[in-house]
């Protein structure tokens, strides 16, 4: 599977442009249809927060550059959450190949913009 960090490595950015665009890559959006007890994270614009979860730094560049790799195994599911390009993501079934796995209440810390421009 290619995946967007491929894609970002395979342009040689230098390390700042690396590094902001793995980090800006949990700023997105989850279009078309999401699983049951997905929905939450339907709306124009879902910001993860991963940096808000608590980890330490070692931790938090794990959880980033899976997601904009293979994907991030969500605890207590059958699913990961991708980065596939920039501003669309996707929820879908883990492959069981993820080696990083979000930590449990990820979820508390997103915020998902509506679409009349308040929060979700």
């Amino acid at each position: 599977m290619k995946t967007w960090l491929d894609a970002i490595d395979a342009n040689g950015f230098d390390e700042w442009t690396r590094t902001t665009l793995v980090i800006e890559a949990q700023r997105t959006r989850f279009p078309g249809d999401l699983p049951a007890g997905f929905e939450f994270l339907r709306g124009p614009f879902v910001d993860l927060c991963f940096e808000h979860l608590g980890l330490a730094a070692a931790e938090l560049e794990a959880v980033r550059l899976a997601f904009v790799g293979i994907g991030v195994r969500v605890p207590g599911s059958d699913y990961r959450l991708r980065n596939v390009r920039p501003f669309r993501s996707l929820v879908e079934p883990a492959s069981g190949d993820e080696t990083v796995s979000l930590s449990d209440g990820w979820q508390h810390g997103i915020v998902v913009f509506a679409t009349d421009g308040g929060y979700a």
